[in-house]
């Protein structure tokens, strides 16, 4: 069975090694220094009596393999006006496209980061995009209250569909 400090334990760690602009995050140091003092003096602050649930044990890990928050940026794909709205990868994760809020479709070399297609026709944001599973066409659904068909290597608009009564938000 699990021990039940193994999950806090593992969100302080994870957080622990969050790094803000190459240097420890100000806010996680405050929070490291906070954790040992607590741990040393075996939970006891004002009022608590050093045992149970909220003694210094609760901070200290119980399982050597914490894991990080998160992953470090892989790539930054820059080109769109607007907020970014959504994002699907191609299956083989080789590309990607994006619906944005300048109501366009972008699809990207994942690998190069590079644009190689941008797609434009709703009127108004994109706010949802996905693929067929090749790949080779693209749908949107926008404020505009359409949901569109693209050919994801010419960016040719394949057809459209009316009569949705408001925003459409998922594809």
């Amino acid at each position: 069975e699990k021990d039940w400090r193994e999950f806090a334990s593992q969100l302080l760690g994870g957080r622990l090694s969050m790094i803000y602009e190459g240097e420890p995050f100000p806010e996680i140091v405050r929070i490291r220094g906070d954790a040992k003092e607590y741990c040393l003096n075996r939970g006891v602050y004002a009022g608590e009596s050093g045992t149970g649930p909220t003694s210094g044990s609760l901070w200290m890990p119980v399982s050597p393999n914490l894991t990080g928050a998160g992953h470090p940026c892989q790539k930054i794909l820059s080109g769109h006006k607007g907020s970014v709205q959504a994002v699907k990868l191609t299956k083989d994760g080789n590309c990607a496209c994006s619906g944005s809020w300048d109501g366009t479709i972008k699809m990207w070399e994942v690998e190069s980061g590079r644009c190689v297609q941008t797609m434009t026709g709703h009127n108004g944001s994109v706010n949802a995009v996905d693929m067929s599973d090749d790949g080779s066409v693209v749908f949107s659904g926008g404020d505009d209250k359409t949901v569109r068909s693209w050919d994801s290597e010419t960016g040719v608009l394949r057809f459209t569909m009316k009569g949705h009564t408001g925003q459409v938000w998922t594809v």
